[in-house]
């Protein structure tokens, strides 16, 4: 029966992946760097990690050599990169020697995650130490009752994780009941914008457009007017990377009308775009787009990396992402020095950006066979506690520093941090692990800047300087981010809007009301009941 159930998940599942890459979601897996800032109890926490790590450290590695004979096999479901492990893995090695055990890394393919996860547990093959992409994905099979059931019974093991995590996610993860149903680092995700090239501006003498209106003539002007001066007609005036099954960041330009999702409105009701005109508003701008091809033409088919090379070469005047990581890899792939201080942050033409993460990036948990065998959670509660925070061992798993030759950090007197990676490409992406491994334990701290050189340069000083403007930045209310629907009703609701959504950008449909009708009669009505009920559980609604 269980197996039959789990069966049953697994074309969930599958479901939920093509709805989330319908609805063009590609805040994960693309760049790296960004957060916000630690609480002084993590950093508290963070320090005793440290101490204790070194101690370790000093007595020969006792702990690994102890554990040595125990198997562990850690899995991410949704990696920022699916290459499989060196064969020579040094942070593997590092992992060992530092916490025991005889670990093993798997990277599930793109997309792939949920369905490869479901199938090695009907197949009596699940991982030991599992870091999920999505709250949905931990949801599944945490009601399934195959993962850890509560890891407050481990909260002596893992103090400096808890203090990191923060009161609001742990109450997010905190059943009904009272149980913990995972662990993950530092709140918050990238720091994301909407980007735009000053230096295009400068060149046709425009000003930062502070409206939709003034917008979409500045991505006129961006797109026909040559504004980089070269006399080829080669650049745009937006991009977007859809995927072929979404509007990619297109969807992002809802910010400039009203709040991305559900909220609460002045009279103490649930609401949401679609149902407030602001999403209509939002659809006709990016219509209009299109229609004044202003966008560059391949955005709907375009994937998230076949896009970096005409972005890095200076191809478009305007792009939604994390401005750190467009420094470091614009840097890496080979653009212009001229690029870094080309691009500022855009102004939001009247609205807001989106409210900063409340989750970790990755939250992890353990198959419920591994929480039996205390050798190895004895080996994974050491490994996440000695993680935690900005430690050493975080450092040096997440970014390579102290493993590899091109990587390392400086801890400076302000309590800043500056980690470098001098082959970015090649060290995160491609032969080497620090990518894979520090996905497990990722945090992304205000007071942390990667750079791609050893001595801070031009792009490490922009990334710093619109990273912190960014951060600086109005956002819409975090509420939204305590909502975790039933991944049925979100799916169906969802494959209704995507649907509608590029039909309507692409002039294939203008049933406004329609679509409206039938996103609400195919679980959007649910959703506003749900979102009422976890507005009022957090004590947000009066």
């Amino acid at each position: 029966m269980k197996k039959k159930k789990m069966m049953q998940i697994l074309a969930l599942a599958a479901a939920m992946a093509m709805v989330m890459t319908a609805c063009g979601d590609k805040d994960s897996g693309n760049s790296q760097e960004s957060s916000k800032a630690e609480s002084s109890d993590a950093a508290e926490s963070s320090e005793k990690a440290e101490e204790e790590s070194a101690e370790e450290d000093a007595a020969g590695g006792e702990v690994a050599a102890e554990g040595s004979d125990v198997t562990i096999e850690a899995f991410v479901t949704n990696p920022w990169t699916s290459r499989a492990p060196a064969q020579d893995d040094p942070y593997e090695a590092y992992i060992e020697q530092k916490f025991g055990g005889d670990w093993t890394l798997t990277c599930a393919m793109e997309g792939e995650g949920e369905n490869e996860l479901v199938t090695r547990f009907t197949s009596d093959a699940e991982p030991d130490l599992i870091g999920f992409g999505t709250a949905t994905q931990l949801d599944m099979l945490y009601n399934e009752g195959v993962l850890l059931d509560d890891w407050n019974v481990y909260a002596d093991k893992i103090p400096s994780v808890l203090a990191n995590m923060g009161d609001d996610q742990i109450a997010y993860y905190t059943t009904e009941d009272g149980k913990l149903k995972a662990v993950g680092g530092m709140p918050g995700g990238q720091i994301w914008a909407f980007m735009i090239r000053q230096d295009w501006l400068d060149n046709l003498e425009l000003a930062m457009p502070t409206t939709p209106e003034e917008l979409l003539q500045v991505m006129k002007a961006f797109t026909f007017n040559d504004p980089d001066g070269n006399g080829v007609d080669d650049t745009y005036g937006f991009t977007a990377a859809g995927g072929g099954s979404g509007i990619g960041e297109v969807a992002k330009l809802l910010m400039m009308y009203g709040n991305p999702s559900f909220y609460i409105t002045d009279e103490n009701t649930v609401s949401h775009p679609i149902l407030d005109g602001s999403y209509k508003e939002f659809l006709d701008f990016a219509k209009s787009m299109v229609d004044e091809k202003v966008i560059d033409p391949d955005w709907y088919t375009l994937g998230w990396d076949e896009r970096k090379p005409n972005l890095f070469q200076g191809a478009y005047g305007i792009c939604y992402y994390p401005p750190e990581a467009l420094m470091m890899e614009t840097s890496g792939g080979g653009g212009s020095e001229s690029l870094a201080t080309g691009w500022t942050i855009m102004d939001m033409c009247g609205g807001k950006l989106d409210a900063l993460d409340l989750l970790s990036e990755t939250r992890c948990s353990v198959s419920a066979k591994t929480a039996e065998d205390s050798a190895k959670m004895d080996i994974i509660c050491d490994f996440l506690e000695k993680t935690a925070g900005m430690s050493d061992d975080y450092l040096n798993i997440r970014f390579g520093a102290g493993i590899e030759e091109q990587m390392g950090f400086v801890r400076n007197d302000d309590g800043s941090i500056y980690a470098w990676q001098d082959d970015f490409s090649n060290t995160v992406f491609g032969q080497t692990n620090a990518c894979s491994w520090g996905q497990l334990i990722v945090s992304r701290p205000a007071n942390l800047t990667l750079g791609a050189t050893e001595v801070v340069d031009i792009w490490t000083e922009r990334a710093m300087k619109l990273k912190n403007e960014a951060m600086e930045m109005d956002r819409w209310s975090v509420n939204y981010r305590f909502l975790n629907p039933d991944p049925t009703v979100k799916t169906e609701a969802g494959n209704v809007e995507s649907q509608f959504v590029s039909r309507y950008i692409l002039g294939e449909t203008d049933d406004y009301d329609g679509f409206v009708e039938n996103w609400l009669s195919s679980g959007g009505q649910e959703l506003l009941e749900d979102a009422e009920q976890t507005f009022r559980k957090y004590g947000l609604m009066e």
